[in-house]
């Protein structure tokens, strides 16, 4: 390289710095830093509020609201559900569980019955030749229940109401006809494949000894392929649920007398310690094992048509579950009237308070007691 071509590079590189030192510097240098500034700003706006992939939001001088998908921090567990019969807490199982309708026997010889205080809502219905037959209702458990027995088309309406799976020991000939045509899920001791899900006990005689246990019952439900669970994924309750208004009548001791044309029967109940107490033909109502008396929350009576079938040879009746009456609330140790009305034969029965809206129920385990309307119901 010449000396002249060092000159002219070494005259170049002072205009350079020259240039870097004057106004024209400081302004190409303002001009990179309002750039770097205004980057950071757009992201902070931009992102301000975003949550990041663990669940935390981004720091920003100021946030703009996030628009995009809300976050609400760790899932909220549910409150437990409450069971549909009794309004009480159980575990989201049972809750969805159809339930098991046991025909269970009412017969002196059948007393103490077993599993009547596990089931979670027991119905008291008439059948012919004097006697009541008892439908009871488990979602929960019951290692006993019995004695199990015979079921009359009637009941087939519960049946469907409730979405339940029927036991019983045969039926009616009219209820051997519905079963198939209303397609009636049921367990049956006759049945040649259903009958190991039973067993007789030694200690009554037949036909008083017939049991079975809900566990069982589940297994010959799930050989026999019916669904496990309701249907509605959130089942609705038989009741709304609240507390006695305060202007219901007291109503501690209830007598609950047949017409003599069906049977020479009586049942009582006693409000004590916040439970009626059950008596039946003036004797303390008992459950086995154990010998503690029955006992029920509240107890609804139901008011429904009976009447014997036409030429029946064996003084058959039938119970119109299908129509509207009355009805008489007990619970809390107060009374309240109110009304019932079933449309088809698989609608439930809804009741209805003295204004026309769905009655309101205490939680607990409710007795229904189904009766001829000339039934007398004392209370006081």
């Amino acid at each position: 390289m010449t000396l002249r071509t060092r000159r002219r590079h070494r005259a170049r590189r002072r205009r350079y710095r020259l240039r870097w030192k004057g106004p024209g510097c400081l302004l190409v240098v303002a001009v990179v830093v309002c750039g770097l500034l205004g980057t950071a700003l757009v992201w902070s706006l931009h992102s301000g509020g975003r949550p990041t992939s663990s669940g935390q939001t981004g720091t920003a001088w100021f946030r703009l609201p996030w628009t995009g998908p809300k976050t609400t921090g760790p899932d909220k567990v549910p409150a437990p559900p409450v069971s549909i019969y009794t309004g009480r807490e159980v575990s989201p199982e049972v809750y969805r569980r159809r339930p098991l309708a046991a025909m269970i026997d009412n017969l002196a010889a059948a007393r103490p019955q077993s599993g009547l205080d596990k089931a979670d809502m027991v119905y008291e219905v008439l059948a012919e030749g004097g006697i009541t037959r008892f439908f009871a209702l488990f979602q929960g458990d019951a290692d006993v229940v019995g004695p199990v027995r015979s079921v009359r088309h009637y009941f087939l309406d519960l049946v469907m109401e409730h979405e339940a799976i029927l036991v019983h020991c045969g039926q009616s000939p009219q209820a051997e006809a519905d079963i198939p045509a209303l397609k009636i899920n049921n367990i049956n001791e006759l049945s040649g494949t259903q009958g190991k899900y039973f067993w007789r006990s030694k200690d009554r005689q037949a036909p008083h000894n017939l049991y079975t246990s809900t566990a069982q019952l589940r297994q010959a439900a799930a050989q026999s392929g019916y669904a496990a669970n309701l249907s509605a994924a959130t089942p609705a309750p038989i009741f709304r649920r609240g507390t006695m208004p305060a202007s219901a009548a007291a109503a501690t001791d209830i007598t609950i007398k047949y017409p003599d044309s069906y049977l020479h029967y009586q049942v009582q109940y006693q409000y004590a310690n916040g439970v009626y107490l059950r008596f039946s033909e003036g004797k303390p109502h008992a459950a086995a094992p154990g010998g503690k008396q029955l006992t029920a929350d509240s107890v609804l009576v139901q008011y429904v048509p009976a009447k014997p079938i036409p030429n029946d040879p064996a003084l058959r009746i039938d119970v119109f579950f299908v129509g509207q009456g009355k009805a008489t609330l007990f619970a809390g140790g107060k009374t309240v009237e109110a009304t019932w009305k079933k449309e088809s034969r698989s609608a439930r029965t809804e009741f209805y308070d003295a204004e026309g809206k769905r009655l309101t129920v205490p939680p607990g385990r409710t007795w229904v007691m189904v009766v001829p309307p000339e039934t007398s119901v004392i209370a006081k």
